[in-house]
């Protein structure tokens, strides 16, 4: 496994940035320039990394809520006691039929032996069904994401419910000098070379930014064939 601070000094390094007091020694409070640079750009290349895709394994989190309560139909992320959402990952395809496999409910008070999935469905078709005239509480069977990313259960509780799915979290900053990138620790270097390539331009080095690009989208496409999902055909659906 690679630290933050380890991240920092192999980039200083293999970049020829040692500025005037050799390798840093911590990312805190760093003043001097050159590894000031090497600091923030491993910090903002891990970002970018995390954001070039949607759908990495090591950014995926489950949640917990024995929050869902009678007759309160619409429940936030902090609400539902999330604090580094990101989206929800439901299952999209919205045919009547197809009940997504991630995001289940359970009256509390039966116990998760009576846990069943909820079925995902358009925002709109939700609005049209369940958001006009009154509504009778009864076991909620369908969820809608809202604009606002609240989840909206329909129909709305009877009694109080345990919901538990999947969501992406926000993407990790590294800030202490301990702090190690969330995905396997094989792939740690992408973010050396990351941040190699964002010194190399900025320095106008071409030959060590053309270098450190082939060593990270080398890199880059390993860990999206480890970590993002492997796409999925349904039965009759065209190949290309």
């Amino acid at each position: 496994m690679t630290t933050y601070l380890q991240l920092c000094q192999d980039t200083a390094l293999e970049s020829g940035v040692i500025g005037g007091t050799g390798l840093p020694t911590s990312v805190l409070a760093q003043n001097q320039a050159d590894l000031r640079r090497v600091v923030l750009w491993v910090r903002d290349g891990w970002v970018e990394i995390q954001n070039s895709d949607n759908g990495w394994r090591f950014l995926r989190k489950r949640f917990t809520a024995a929050t869902i309560v009678a007759n309160t139909d619409q429940y936030t992320p902090a609400t539902l006691g999330i604090s580094d959402f990101a989206r929800w990952l439901v299952d999209d395809d919205q045919r009547s039929d197809h009940y997504n496999d991630g995001l289940t409910i359970y009256k509390t008070s039966d116990g998760e032996g009576y846990e069943y999935p909820l079925r995902v469905v358009d925002w709109d078709d939700y609005s049209r069904v369940y958001l006009r005239g009154t509504q009778t509480a009864n076991a909620p069977r369908v969820v809608a994401v809202a604009p606002d990313n609240s989840l909206w259960l329909g129909p709305k509780p009877d009694a109080a419910y345990t919901l538990r799915g999947p969501y992406e979290r926000t993407p990790q900053v590294l800030a202490a000098n301990a702090d190690e990138p969330l995905c396997p620790a094989r792939f740690h270097n992408i973010v050396k070379y990351k941040a190699m390539m964002k010194l190399a331009r900025f320095d106008e080095a071409a030959l060590a930014y053309a270098g450190a690009e082939i060593e990270y989208r080398t890199m880059l496409s390993d860990l999206r064939r480890d970590q993002l999902p492997t796409p999925r055909f349904e039965y009759g659906d065209p190949l290309a």
